[in-house]
């Protein structure tokens, strides 16, 4: 629906960025109610063709650690959107599911049959040296959302719910 008010967010000379979430669970079917893949891709073009490329964030959130995939499925789901992305958009937020603090996620993850787990530190490790060897070959900032584990050795930031930095840079002068 944002699509259709992008001219009106213009209109009023706004400063503002979105946050776009583009995730791909298709196959173990665990966000069913949402467009398919393919035009939420062909949305999130859109947006950034309309808005530019710096006032659209990719996110990839939750990374939810499901047992029928295995570390090099996410990073190959990662890397499809991000290939296709990647001239779009100059970010990717990202962060890894702590489902046990959640209780409502548990129960609907149960409900619906879904073994998961939480990620193990190695597990966030090797993902965030692949994700970020991706967005440095991508030429985009890769950064996590409310994240404990500190990954800046692969170069990956702290990022902010808003993000004030990104906002000082797009700002009118």
């Amino acid at each position: 629906p944002m699509v259709n008010y992008i001219d009106k967010l213009k209109e009023y000379d706004l400063t503002y960025y979105i946050q776009y979430t583009i995730n791909d669970y298709e196959d173990v079917g665990l966000e069913p109610n949402i467009p398919l893949l393919n035009d939420r891709i062909n949305t999130f073009i859109t947006i950034s063709n309309a808005i530019g490329k710096d006032r659209i964030i990719w996110r990839f959130d939750p990374l939810i650690k499901l047992e029928q995939l295995s570390i090099q499925q996410y990073i190959d789901k990662i890397k499809n959107i991000g290939n296709i992305l990647k001239d779009y958009t100059n970010k990717l937020v990202f962060s890894f599911a702590d489902i046990d603090q959640y209780n409502n996620v548990q129960k609907n993850l149960n409900y619906a049959g879904y073994k998961y787990r939480n990620f193990t530190i190695e597990e966030m490790n090797t993902l965030a040296e692949y994700i970020s060897n991706m967005c440095e070959e991508w030429n985009i900032t890769a950064a996590t959302c409310g994240e404990k584990i500190d990954l800046d050795k692969y170069n990956i930031q702290h990022n902010k719910c808003i993000d004030d930095d990104l906002l000082l840079k797009i700002a009118p002068k």
